[in-house]
């Protein structure tokens, strides 16, 4: 495929089509231009999911962006994803890093405090080498579309400082969660369980108790809080194992 010349093309028509304008969202000219055959399907094939996607959206900036419920954003960087796999070329054999970087919402305060600082680029690199950049670019999108099963730690964490979750305030959140849950009675509590249709993503009273009762309702679980509250490892039962298990965020 001559990459230049379907450029060229393109710049010729009075109306690009679609297709050509969510291309020309995704990537600066310079880069277009210096694309390969491969990456420019791959690039097509983003292009496409993006446009079926419910949870990423593409800035003026060519990132593809991820909303946490108002608290924090995931952004992607593709130009800048795409640069770095161009310059560590001779490393083909190694996964790619992926650019990748946590930005606070300024409106989000915790308890009425100052919002969190953005926690800028995070370290990422992908699980899998050998495909053009692009399909990394895209498979993050489909990445999020499920939810980020098994988010690494790396981005969780930052995630995390980004929406106000310290983990003072996810021992205390909590802490109080196990006290409320105790009081249940078994019927009471199972029937709290099932007024969920979905885990709240918000770091609530609600989503604390939620994740107490479900607990404590699971007998191979419920060992887990089988202990004086101030020795239980909260930040387990939030973002360790348990909840990963379930494809949490």
């Amino acid at each position: 495929m001559d990459v230049k010349g379907v450029i060229s093309e393109r710049r010729d028509n009075e109306k690009p089509t679609k297709k050509d304008l969510a291309i020309d969202k995704l990537v600066p000219e310079d880069i277009l231009e210096e694309m390969s055959p491969a990456e420019m399907r791959g690039l097509g094939w983003l292009s496409q999911i993006l446009e079926e996607s419910s949870m990423c959206r593409v800035d003026d900036k060519h990132n593809i962006v991820v909303d946490f419920n108002g608290e924090a954003e995931l952004v992607f960087d593709i130009p800048a994803t795409i640069k770095c796999h161009w310059n560590s070329i001779n490393m083909e054999d190694q996964p790619p890093a992926l650019a990748i970087s946590v930005r606070a919402i300024p409106s989000f305060t915790v308890f009425g405090g100052p919002s969190a600082p953005s926690e800028g680029r995070v370290c990422v690199n992908s699980m899998t080498s050998g495909m053009p950049i692009t399909d990394h670019c895209a498979s993050f999108v489909l990445w999020a579309e499920h939810g980020f099963y098994q988010m690494p730690r790396t981005i969780r964490e930052s995630l995390d400082r980004a929406r106000g979750y310290t983990q003072q305030f996810v021992r205390d959140l909590y802490s109080y969660a196990f006290s409320e849950v105790s009081r249940m009675r078994w019927r009471e509590m199972f029937s709290f369980c099932e007024s969920f249709p979905v885990v709240p993503g918000k770091l609530t009273l609600d989503r604390a108790k939620l994740d107490i009762a479900t607990i404590m309702a699971d007998p191979e679980k419920r060992g887990l809080l089988e202990a004086d509250s101030k020795e239980i490892d909260w930040d387990l039962i939030y973002s360790g194992d348990y909840y990963e298990s379930r494809g949490g965020t």
